[in-house]
């Protein structure tokens, strides 16, 4: 075969390839999706989540916006819903529940517009527990603590006593609570301990002073 023939052949292929492309992404009309909700580390399903549909806004800058309001799953993790999907529209499959699991935007599951998604996996981070211990050991002194290494936002704590409080975390992440003690001579002492928690789980941090 000659490098002309060669070529016509190349370009017939690409026509192919982008009509092919152009079509997937142009699909629309009823779509079925079927899956289940499961935690990302163990794999176990997630009893009575919620999965939640999401399409990008009209700009490039709006990001993704809710579309339609979430489906429960069953008491295996289960679920199957359908949706008309608009033409040109990408959506993606989040999974929550009321104990705390979330889905990572880069895990969450892109879905085919206008036909049947079987067998679709969403993944969802397990949620833990952080149980803080605060200890003013004697003499009994006047500080300011300032905790962080969970969700949230930092704890700033002045003149804290004995007392116990929980913050949530992500589980099954090696991960560090660090606290830094300043005392009234503005003397500051930076201190941490690392810790991994299972699902559902917690773990004690002890803060001495």
């Amino acid at each position: 075969m000659n490098n002309f023939c060669m070529g016509r052949l190349f370009s017939a292929l690409c026509i192919l390839l982008i009509a092919a492309t152009s079509c997937e992404q142009s699909r629309s009309g009823p779509t079925v999706v079927e899956g289940q909700v499961v935690e990302r580390i163990s794999g176990k399903p997630v009893p009575d989540a919620f999965v939640q549909l999401y399409q990008p806004g009209k700009t490039f800058s709006s990001g993704y916006s809710k579309a339609g309001d979430p489906y429960r799953t069953d008491g295996n993790g289960n679920f199957s819903f359908s949706y008309d999907a608009e033409t040109e529209s990408s959506y993606l499959l989040m999974g929550h529940s009321n104990k705390g699991h979330y889905t990572d935007w880069q895990e969450a599951p892109n879905l085919s517009n206008g036909r049947k998604n079987k067998d679709v996996k969403v993944k969802v981070n397990a949620p833990a527990w952080v149980r803080i211990k605060l200890i003013d050991e004697l003499p009994k002194s006047k500080v300011w603590l300032a905790i962080a290494g969970y969700a949230g936002p930092v704890d700033n704590l002045s003149f804290p006593k004995d007392t116990i409080f929980y913050r949530f975390t992500t589980a099954d992440f090696a991960r560090r609570v660090t606290w830094e003690i300043t005392d009234t001579l503005a003397i500051k002492t930076l201190r941490y301990q690392d810790y991994y928690v299972a699902g559902m789980d917690t773990v004690t941090v002890e803060i001495k002073f």
